[in-house]
């Protein structure tokens, strides 16, 4: 997600500054680790649709800071999204999509139906398809014989 936003805001020249930058990797992190500790709480086996699993054993005090980091950097991002809005009239909207459906909206899915976690992968990967196709496009549209634009193909709805 974090990669999706930095390649839509260069090719919507709505560059971050350090200090967002940071912003947003410290919520991704603060994100990523309390989801990592929500499917490894204090459980050490567990049994799913006859499917035996094991995880660590994380204290559920050390999931109760992640929640607070993770709201709290949750927050911090809004507002700085919300400031850059106001200063810049924009923000790489595309990026901030892919931002936040790879931080929040899987582990959503993951929450209601475990299973999904199978694939978490595969979503992982099908973000990339619109970064290879942005970049064929660039690479065909460069060439010196190209009389305009390509034309869109199946991902042409991802801008």
């Amino acid at each position: 997600g974090y990669g999706m936003l930095m390649v839509d805001a260069v090719l919507k020249r709505k560059f971050f500054d350090d200090r967002d930058k940071k912003v947003l990797l410290v919520n991704s992190y603060a994100v990523w680790i309390l989801a990592w500790l929500q499917t490894n709480t204090a459980v050490t086996q567990g049994q799913y649709y006859g499917l035996q699993y094991y995880t660590f054993a994380a204290p559920s005090w050390t999931t109760d800071i992640a929640v607070l980091a993770a709201v709290g950097s949750t927050a911090a991002t809004l507002l700085m999204l919300a400031r850059r809005w106001r200063k810049n009239g924009g923000l790489p909207y595309n990026g901030i999509v892919a931002y936040v459906a790879s931080l929040y909206l899987w582990i959503l899915i993951a929450r209601i139906n475990p299973l999904w976690l199978l694939v978490v992968p595969a979503l992982h990967s099908l973000q990339y398809l619109a970064v290879v196709w942005r970049y064929q496009t660039n690479v065909e549209r460069d060439v010196s014989d190209a009389t305009s634009d390509p034309e869109p193909k199946i991902l042409s709805v991802l801008g």
